[in-house]
């Protein structure tokens, strides 16, 4: 089965081997009750592709944070099915702390993953929606993502829109800025923060190329508002973390991210884990 390859034949190379002679569906049968294996097996890679420490986390041991992210995962063949891969990988040890496999019509949700008082979910911009925030916020948790304004509404204290892009235009190369902000919903509201940091010219050329592009890709050339080119000047983070943590924390700790990133393009381009052969 390293070798990707099916369970009768993997049988049949145990049976030339003279290892064992088995059938496929025994040898699946004894796959299903093997989790606690599989589990050390991963342990064990993780173990020594981690760094020697986390970088970029502060020191505050009440917080437990996660790197959240999803694929998609295909079985091979042209009818084979397509399933999402939603991952949680614990952000000091680097060791999964949840996995869920759903069918590819469940998004990257917040909505997804259990929450714990004092977990601190880190995520990309696909993932600070209000109903995912509200269920993190509601089981005690905290959210750190990269934030497009256009996902969730921003508010002042008193109710009035918060005009982000206006607090912007006032930064300069390398500045750092926080703004206290408002997340509204039905039952009340959460204290947010964002932290941003005005990019150089050379970055900002770059992703607005790739605003273009993607534009251009979905056929929506031409309808890419002005807003969205100018708030690619920006890094962006959204985070309910208290304010004893600085902004300058906060976008460290956004950056270290990149570990769970490193993690998807091993695990489909060095364990070949992309093709899902069986669900269970």
């Amino acid at each position: 089965m390293g070798g990707n390859l099916s369970l009768r034949s993997t049988c049949a190379l145990a049976k030339e081997g003279n290892i064992i002679d088995v059938s496929d569906v025994a040898l699946l049968k004894r796959l299903q009750k093997s989790s606690e294996w599989f589990n050390w097996c991963t342990t064990q890679l993780l173990d020594k592709m981690k760094p020697r420490n986390s970088q970029g986390l502060p020191e505050q041991e009440e917080y437990n944070f996660r790197y959240v992210d999803g694929s998609i995962v295909r079985e091979p063949g042209a009818t084979g099915s397509t399933w999402r891969l939603h991952y949680s990988m614990n952000a000091k040890t680097l060791a999964p702390d949840e996995i869920t496999i759903t069918d590819q019509k469940k998004g990257e949700l917040l909505k997804n993953y259990s929450v714990k008082p004092n977990d601190v979910f880190i995520g990309d911009r696909i993932y600070p929606r209000r109903n995912g925030i509200i269920h993190v916020h509601s089981n005690g948790g905290y959210i750190l993502c990269r934030f497009p304004p256009s996902l969730t509404p921003l508010h002042n204290d008193n109710g009035t829109p918060f005009k982000l892009l206006s607090k912007l235009r006032k930064l300069k190369l390398g500045d750092i800025g926080e703004y206290n902000v408002v997340i509204k919903h039905n039952e009340g509201q959460i204290n947010a923060r964002v932290c941003t940091m005005k990019k150089d010219h050379e970055s900002t050329l770059k992703a607005q190329k790739a605003i273009h592009r993607k534009a251009s890709k979905n056929s929506r050339k031409g309808s890419t508002r002005p807003e969205t080119l100018e708030y690619a000047g920006y890094i962006l983070i959204l985070t309910t973390l208290a304010e004893s943590v600085s902004p300058e924390k906060i976008l460290n700790i956004y950056r270290s991210r990149w570990q769970i990133e490193l993690l998807f393009k091993r695990l489909k381009s060095i364990i070949g884990a992309a093709p899902l052969y069986k669900k269970k």
